[in-house]
């Protein structure tokens, strides 16, 4: 790998990590007035738009641990947000409750203002050429032998 090449990766490296922690304290400070962090909205986002998923499931759609996702898990689960259920094999399913419906609703208003806010600058081009890249970057695309 030639120096550019490797002083371009750090770069991208450094700029992802700050755009993604400029990115969690607006989020964090928005969705602390409905009483939720950002990893409890994760979660019940995922939820919302991945229902009867296993903790497993839902660690690996928000990008937590499985111990994590399973401790955020119980702490919605108390607060009535999710309900955790079983289909008769080991796994344990989630779903949202009426109530966690209502804060997943409103969370996720909190974030599209937050990120509105955050990526004001580029333009609609711009927002959906970053999308792209960013999904391309999640989910690569799969390479035939």
């Amino acid at each position: 790998m030639t120096p550019e090449r490797t002083g371009l990766n750090v770069d991208i490296a450094i700029f992802l990590r700050r755009a993604q922690l400029r990115k969690q304290l607006a989020c964090e400070a928005e969705l602390s007035t409905i009483e939720l962090t950002l990893p409890q909205w994760g979660i019940l986002h995922a939820a919302d738009t991945h229902p009867d998923s296993s903790t497993h499931a839902l660690a690996l759609v928000t990008g937590q641990s499985d111990q994590s996702a399973g401790s955020v898990v119980a702490g919605l689960e108390k607060r009535g947000l999710l309900d955790r259920f079983s289909r008769g094999g080991r796994a344990i399913l989630h779903r949202l409750t009426a109530e966690g419906d209502r804060i997943v609703e409103q969370a996720d208003c909190i974030i599209d203002e937050v990120m509105q806010r955050e990526l004001s600058d580029l333009s609609d081009n711009e927002l959906k050429t970053l999308r792209r890249l960013l999904r391309r970057i999640v989910d690569p695309p799969k390479k035939t032998p």
